[in-house]
This record gives structure tokens, sequence and C-alpha cells, in this order.
């Protein structure tokens, strides 16, 4: 890999004379307002960057892509020192850019905006018999199935890795090429008011897109595994309100945070290449191979699921003479409700209840419920008191509640399907549990 920058320090001068006017102007107003700008550096460059290889390592969290970009601290006082104002930017206009901003009054309020790109390469050039034809479904094209499909069905005596191997590779080397990786794209937004006062209080937003793929293992058996490109578009939001009080032996800060999970993408589909049309023998979890070449033509997988939890929490210190008391307390509430997913999509499968009769698995309403209806509370509860015994020793006592209250519901389910490829009578059932700890 090598990097070649040219850094235009110069334009910093330029920022620097067409910002004078407006110091100059500023300060001219009088000194009610007396608010000065001070350009602490301005750098130009222009990146150009040559690998001698395809591997994303180097790249990993860094965009490198060839371009102009730049750098600049901006930073701003009043006259009487008390207020400020700072900004500072980063790898402009990159997919790894940060840009911060600060304002404030010392001693009696801030407000700060933290804007952070971030990337993550995976890997680039993979190749893929899918095309992502939209949101979660990767699909290969049916000419494509077919004839993998006849080829392993007129062959099945024959089905060996290399005789596998060598099917696909004429398709392999003319699949479409991708680049794996995620963009994440941070905002954190806080105002404090009153920060050296007894009473103070602190708002924060924290808001996080993460967008692209990232490596996932799709199968359809012990013999037919892929990988492919996961599809991510995550938006997670925090938001906590707090406030605080300092006294000279004693202080407490409390608050309340929530957060927010949501999957633009809840689900994955794709294509099974060596099969366009739905099948099931005993042995389909093993196909395509010499005891079976049955299975499924689409295969799929439930993503990770919206979620939010709710939290109180308090925090303590107080000093009593020669001891000292610390304690926390917090509460949280977790709770998901994302709808399940039937039992497989290939419909020549027959399912079975409990009581031998049989039903289609294909179709969700069959399921013993529709919805996942997890809900967790945690208790957290520590305290710590101790003294100073002599110059030489110390005495403390340590104390921890932990209560895993689970009250989500317990689904008994007659069989599942095992790789989409066969209906297997042997029952499952979750297990929520709950568990409580006291430590001393």
């Amino acid at each position: 890999m090598r990097i070649t920058r040219i850094t235009a320090l110069a334009a910093g001068a330029l920022l620097w004379a067409s910002l004078a006017p407006l110091a100059a102007q500023e300060a001219a107003q009088g000194e009610a307002k007396g608010f000065s700008f001070r350009v602490d550096q301005f750098v130009l460059s222009y990146m150009n960057s040559d690998t001698d290889t395809n591997s994303a390592k180097f790249s990993e969290y860094r965009d490198l892509e060839d371009g102009v970009t730049g750098m600049l601290r901006l930073s701003g006082e009043s006259a009487d020192g008390e207020r400020y104002l700072d900004f500072n930017a980063d790898n402009i206009a990159y997919d790894d850019a940060r840009y911060t901003f600060g304002y404030g009054v010392v001693g009696r309020y801030s407000f700060d905006v933290d804007y952070n790109l971030i990337v993550h390469n995976f890997g680039n050039d993979a190749r893929m018999l899918f095309n992502r034809t939209g949101g979660g479904r990767y699909e290969i094209a049916d000419a494509t199935q077919t004839a993998l499909q006849n080829a392993a069905t007129a062959n099945r005596s024959l089905l060996t890795f290399a005789f596998l191997n060598n099917l696909l590779a004429p398709y392999i080397a003319n699949a479409t090429r991708v680049d794996v990786g995620l963009q994440r794209d941070r905002l954190r937004v806080r105002a404090d008011l009153g920060k050296m006062a007894a009473f103070n209080w602190g708002v924060e937003y924290f808001r996080e897109e993460r967008d692209g793929t990232r490596p996932f293992g799709a199968t359809f058996g012990f013999n037919n595994i892929t990988e492919l490109p996961e599809p991510i578009d995550y938006t997670t939001q925090d938001t906590e309100v707090s406030g605080e009080w300092n006294g000279e032996k004693a202080g407490l800060r409390f608050g309340y945070r929530m957060s927010t999970f949501k999957n633009g993408i809840p689900t994955v589909y794709w294509d099974n290449p060596f099969r366009i049309t739905n099948s099931t023998d005993a042995s389909a979890y093993q196909a395509p191979g010499t005891s079976s070449v049955a299975g499924a033509a689409i295969g799929f997988a439930d993503l990770a699921p919206d979620n939010k939890s709710d939290q109180l929490f308090l925090t303590g210190r107080a000093k009593f003479g020669t001891w000292f008391l610390n304690g926390s307390a917090a509460t949280v509430t977790m709770k998901q409700d994302d709808a399940l997913l039937p039992y497989t999509l290939n419909n020549s499968i027959v399912g079975i209840n409990f009581n031998g009769s049989t039903f289609d698995p294909t179709n969700a309403a069959n399921l013993p419920a529709r919805n996942a209806d997890n809900k967790v509370d945690v208790t957290n509860l520590t305290a710590q008191a101790g003294t100073d015994i002599g110059e030489n020793f110390d005495l403390t006592f340590r104390y921890r509640y932990y209560d895993y209250d689970n009250t989500s519901k317990r689904i008994e389910f007659p069989g599942y399907v095992r790789y989409h490829g066969v209906w297997e009578d042997i029952a499952r059932v979750n297990v929520p549990y709950s568990y409580t700890r006291d430590d001393i």
C-alpha cells in the first residue's frame, strides 16, 4: 500500500484572510459582545492511494479513496473569557470524517455536538452467484438454478466435493463482484445546565445509523453452505435525562435512559443454487450428495429484532467522619415482540402436530405463537462502605444484589424443519430463565 498526500497549508492563510473581516466586524460592535474567532489550523489535502492487493485489511477502518479532503480547527472566545466556541473537522467530505462543535458559558451551561462517521470494510471484490434484488432478498438466475439442479440430479452417484467444485467453477468465474462493508453514522448531542451549581441537569441524545453488509453464513445443509453479505439497516437511538446534586460531604446522580433499536431489514432470503423447485426426503439436509438431491428452493433467516429498553438509575456518595458510603440502584425493562417466521418456505414439507395431525408449515398462522412477546426486568443494587484503620489498614464492606426476571412466554413447538429440507418430529421449547444473586 502506498499513500500520497499533497497538503496545502497555505489554504489556512486564505481562510483566515476571509474570516479576519468578520472578526473585526464582531469586535467593532462593542465590548458587550466582544466575541473573536481564531483559525488554529486549516489544511487541504489531496490523497491518492495505490495497493498491490485487493485485501481490505489495511483500510478496514479508513476511507482511502482518491480525492480532496481537509482538516479545520476553529475556536472563539468572548472578551471576558466566559463564553467559548470550538469547531473541529477531520477528514472532511470522507466516509470516516468527524465533526465536533461546542459552545457554552464557563460554569453555567454547555452545548456539544459530535458527528462521527465510521467505516468498517470487511472485504473487496467478493464473488457470489446471487444478485441482491431488494432489501434482504438474494436471487440466482432461474437458468443457473435449473442447470445446477439438473446436473446434480443426473449425476447423483458422482456428487463429491471435487465434482460440485468443478460444476460451480464457471459460474463463480463470471459471478457478481461485491465489496462487503459497513458505514456507521453517529450523532451525539448533549446539553448541560448549571455545571458548577449544587444542582445541575443534563440531556443527551445519541443516534447511530448503520448501513451496508457483513459476512453471514447461509446454509441448506452440511453440503450446501453459502456465505452471503448480510444486509444491514440499523437505527439505534438513546436518550438520557439526568440530574445531579453535589454537596460538601454527599452527592446524588439520578436519571432516566431510553434506548430503541430498529432493523429496516428484519429477514434475509436466499435462493438454493442446486434447487429451483421444492422437494423433501429424510436426508435432504445432506443435499446435494449421494444420499439426497432434495431441498428447498429458497432459504430464509430472521435477523436482529426491533427492541426497546427503559432504565431508571440512581448513584450516590456520602462521608460520615472517617467512614464513606457509595451506592447505586438501577431498574431496566427490556422488550421485544418480533413477529415469528413460519417453520419453512418449502411447500413440499408437511408439519406434524403433537396429536399427530398435519399442517402447512409455510403458514405462520400454524405456529403455536405469532410473536415473540419477550420481556425482561432487571434490578441491580450495589453498596460499599468503609473506613481507614490506622495508617496501613482499611475496612470495606461490599454488597451487590442482581435480579434477572424474565417474564417472556414459554412456547412449545411440535417439531422443526432441519436446514429448510426435512420436517423433524422432535419437539422444541424455548426456556425463559430468571435468577437472583446476592453477593456480600
